[in-house]
């Protein structure tokens, strides 16, 4: 089994910053999302809905899009990495998992997000 493609919280903001074309994917509850969550557009994918529905927890808009870039994201960087493996199970080419979530995001990169 290959390893996990991984990005860093400092990669991410690049992209951001530069406008890449990609999707940031945040697979944590709603109630997370709305203690804290990225200053950008994100699609939501609760890890929950997915073991419980899924492929039609997917978000609409990564339906036909199994070779866009995806990166997702939940609080520390665990429940990412198994939705990350199951997008990839799943056919999704460009599936990278933010290594240490949102937490390291806010800690590393913008603090004026909060943490939780």
């Amino acid at each position: 089994m290959n390893p996990l493609p991984t990005i860093t919280v400092q990669e991410v903001a690049q992209k951001i910053e530069n406008g890449d074309d990609f999707y940031l994917l945040d697979v944590r509850e709603m109630n997370e999302i709305d203690k804290v969550a990225l200053p950008v557009p994100f699609l939501e994918m609760a890890l929950s809905e997915v073991q419980a529905l899924g492929e039609d927890a997917l978000p609409m808009e990564l339906e036909d899009e199994k070779d866009a870039e995806i990166v997702v994201l939940c609080h520390h960087g665990s429940r990412s990495a198994m939705a990350a493996d199951w997008l990839i199970a799943n056919g999704y080419t460009q599936v990278k998992n933010m290594t240490g979530g949102i937490h390291a995001y806010a800690v590393e990169v913008e603090p004026s997000i909060g943490t939780y």
